[in-house]
């Protein structure tokens, strides 16, 4: 509901009727007073199609590119997987050589070759925990991938909102702007018919200056918003986006102990509980490579026309290096990886408290302003309706009532613009969709987006 313009014989919010004729101080006043207190919820002339939120978070995730690059790290992942799953290690080694047979006195020049080939062999079963490590980082990589997902669908929320309030401030600011300008124009005639003063003409001319400057700051930080959520959706930020939806103004607030028990579907925290299972298995190659490896030959020569056939086996002695580093490393890893889960768990926790709070603020304030502010405005209209068909208004009371009503209208934009993110936030903190229609394999939290 927006402020609009009452037309001759309009009906009050009190019930009462501007009467057609009315003395020329009354209706003029009464024009003034309308024009604020008279609020239509009609909205403007209809638009080309317009963006939902759904359709928003959608676009962000098929085209933002922190998107994009998040699920690029899954190929990479991937790929050492793939280097993992080769059956052996290492390629087997071919030799060759082949040289003259420096000759003595008497003796003929004879040429010696010899070819050989090796193979390494791993004895310490390294093969299935790269398997094991690779698979782990494939699924942190896919966790990080969905938590980047969570964080853009929060980003894209927050801004959808922000620009849906930015343009109701806007639709305020026009309307205060026009009223500022009719009450110009009601002082000026006043001051010709010697009923008003110079006085009153100069305040009006500034108070219109001052709903310009507010207008066009509005027009500016609407602009801002649209243009930040083009960011997020990877559009041209000087693209003119049409959005669709309200503020919500009610939801309902799930049981905190139901909420908690999301912290678990988290992906950040997943992909922390993949990185540590990663971890585990490095631990297990650590171990592993300090077993010595078999490496396996066979040699073929010829010298002096006769033809040898050698085979052999190597083995290194771990007489010093037994992998001590690595194997220490890797278990210090594992230790500052549960040591950041820890820490990470106890963050996450607060997160989704703090979020239930403020959602839960939110919707007092919403309520207050739908319980008492909103309706102390419609009371406020019909005393001022008693007051002008007794003559007793004039412009100054005009002039505060305005800033009154809309001090009262950009606040409860502001309350509803809070509940919306407020929500919007429990629901990333949670790891439930902002929409139903993008699906996080969760049901969401009650209450209109």
């Amino acid at each position: 509901m927006v402020l609009g313009i009452a037309p001759r014989d309009a009906r009050l919010p009190g019930g009462g009727i501007l009467p057609e004729r009315a003395p020329f101080i009354r209706s003029a006043r009464g024009l003034g007073v309308l024009a604020l207190l008279i609020w239509s919820g009609r909205g403007r002339a209809d638009s080309p199609p317009q963006l939902e939120l759904a359709a928003a978070v959608a676009r962000a995730r098929a085209n933002n590119p922190l998107v994009a690059a998040a699920r690029l790290r899954i190929g990479e992942a991937r790929g050492d997987l793939i280097g993992a799953s080769v059956l052996l290690a290492d390629n087997p080694e071919v030799e060759l050589a082949a040289g003259p047979r420096l000759p003595g006195r008497g003796e003929a020049t004879t040429i010696a070759i010899e070819l050989g080939a090796s193979q390494r062999f791993e004895l310490g079963g390294q093969r299935s925990h790269r398997l094991d490590k690779a698979r782990a980082e494939v699924e942190a990589s896919s966790a990080t991938a969905a938590d980047v997902e969570r964080v853009i669908d929060l980003a894209v929320a927050e801004t959808f909102f922000e620009a849906l309030a930015a343009a109701e401030r806007l639709r305020l600011a026009e309307q205060n702007e026009q009223l500022a300008s009719q009450l110009l124009e009601l002082a000026q005639k006043r001051l010709d018919a010697g009923e008003g003063t110079p006085l009153d003409v100069r305040a009006s001319r500034v108070r219109g200056a001052e709903a310009k400057r507010l207008m066009l700051a509005a027009r500016a930080n609407q602009r801002a918003k649209t243009a930040q959520l083009a960011k997020l959706l990877a559009l041209e930020p000087d693209g003119q986006l049409a959005l669709a939806g309200e503020l919500p103004t009610e939801g309902a607030l799930p049981p905190f102990a139901e909420v908690a028990a999301r912290v678990a579907a988290r992906p950040d925290l997943a992909s922390v509980d993949h990185e540590l299972e990663a971890a585990r298995a490095t631990i297990g190659l650590a171990d592993a490579e300090a077993w010595p490896d078999l490496t396996a030959r066979v040699l073929y020569g010829r010298d002096e026309g006769a033809d040898t056939a050698m085979a052999g086996l190597g083995v290194p002695v771990p007489l010093f290096d037994t992998n001590q580093g690595e194997r220490a490393r890797a278990r210090a890893v594992v230790d500052r990886l549960g040591a950041e889960r820890a820490a990470l768990l106890l963050q996450l926790t607060t997160e989704v408290r703090l979020a239930w709070l403020a959602l839960e603020q939110a919707q007092a304030a919403v309520a207050l302003y739908d319980a008492e502010v909103l309706r102390a405005l419609e009371e406020t209209a019909e005393l001022l309706q008693r007051a002008l068909r007794a003559g007793e208004v004039g412009l100054p009371e005009v002039i505060v009532v305005q800033r009154e009503v809309l001090e009262g209208r950009a606040g409860h934009v502001e309350a509803r613009l809070t509940l919306a993110i407020a929500r919007a936030r429990l629901l990333a903190a949670t790891h439930l969709p902002q929409v139903p229609q993008v699906p996080h394999g969760a049901s969401s939290l009650g209450g209109a987006q």
